[in-house]
């Protein structure tokens, strides 16, 4: 008996102890017949003015009248206990929302002798995720408008941009001089090349970059197919590491690459010469290096290109310097061009 009770006290110290859960003991009846401190900072009574008292006690009104608390009491009474998710009243009038567990308590006979109420203040965490699904649905919404505003402006620079080389098309059937005829055929593969990159990026989970190989390739596809006529027996290869790349770099790498892949489809190979365009890609860790070689004729000793007059090469030098970059030409078994840039550009 003596060993009953000391453990009876131990218990009833380690109740008490308890400061962040409301622990207390209901009566077979359903009268509250004993209060922790953990129940005192959470509902705001006392143990003398609570002990005694229903359990209805700390319920909403609204749930009084629709017996809940009962409902409770009779759960745990035939399946031994009963858990829940509700909003409870303090002393003050203040509601605030716990999850709970009502446990019967039974003697080694069976009899039930009352129940155990183990019960959490969640009104915080149930607020935080209540503003956090609120922030996700606002920011769903934000990213619908804003997927929505992408298309309409996808769409509109597609169309634009193919409106364009539709005139292009259209005015080079009025041309009879061949050169005014080449002149718009390469301001259509630029256009082309810029419209390739709205296509992809289009296509892309991140809306701000793009997989620049995959535009390479696409890129070297199209330049292929209208310049083959010029070189029948040249193999293009492309060789690029998988990488994201900014747009606004995407668009001046792929706009050189454009002028480069022309020009040695065009001039490299006459007269069906067989040969090989290389295009590669890569990076350290602190540029970018974009080179364009062919195994062609090589450019006359007496072209310069930073300072020829051509659209084509002017085109390439600005491009280069908007990436804040450099330009090198390598005359050795054919032309090798190289660009380097920052990543960080």
């Amino acid at each position: 008996m003596k060993d009953l009770r000391e453990s009876e006290a131990r218990f009833r110290l380690f109740v008490e102890s308890v400061r962040d859960y409301a622990l207390f003991q209901l009566d077979p009846n359903g009268l509250i017949s004993s209060w922790n401190v953990g129940a005192e900072r959470l509902l705001g009574y006392t143990e003398q003015e609570i002990m005694g008292q229903p359990f209805e006690w700390i319920f909403t009104a609204r749930d009084v009248a629709a017996g809940i608390a009962q409902t409770e009491i009779g759960t745990a009474r035939t399946r031994g206990v009963s858990m829940d998710e509700r909003w409870h009243i303090r002393k003050d009038g203040s509601l605030f929302l716990a999850s709970g567990v009502l446990t019967a308590i039974r003697d080694s006979s069976g009899e039930l002798r009352g129940f155990s109420k183990i019960m959490r203040d969640i009104t915080e965490s149930h607020q935080a995720e209540i503003r956090l699904k609120d922030q996700e649905q606002e920011l769903r919404g934000s990213l619908a408008e804003k997927e929505a505003l992408l298309k309409e402006i996808h769409h509109r620079v597609k169309n634009n941009l193919q409106i364009i080389a539709s005139l292009l098309d259209l005015q080079s059937e009025f041309l009879d001089q061949v050169d005014s005829k080449h002149v718009l055929l390469e301001m259509k593969t630029r256009v082309r090349s810029i419209a390739a990159i709205h296509e992809l990026l289009y296509t892309a989970a991140d809306f701000s970059r793009i997989e620049f190989r995959r535009f390479m390739e696409k890129l070297a596809q199209d330049v292929i197919a209208v310049y083959r006529r010029h070189a029948t027996q040249v193999e293009v290869e492309i060789h690029a590491e998988s990488m994201l790349l900014d747009m606004t770099q995407a668009v001046p790498c792929g706009l050189i690459v454009n002028e480069l892949l022309t020009n040695a489809l065009k001039h490299a190979f006459p007269e069906g010469r067989s040969g090989r365009i290389k295009v590669s890609f890569g990076s350290d860790q602190a540029n970018w290096r974009l080179e364009v070689t062919d195994d062609g004729i090589g450019l006359a000793a007496d072209i310069d290109p930073g300072n020829v007059n051509s659209m084509g090469f002017q085109l390439i030098q600005l491009l280069a310097q908007q990436l804040g970059g450099s330009l090198d030409v390598v005359r050795a078994a054919g032309t090798r061009f190289i660009i380097n840039f920052p990543r960080n550009a």
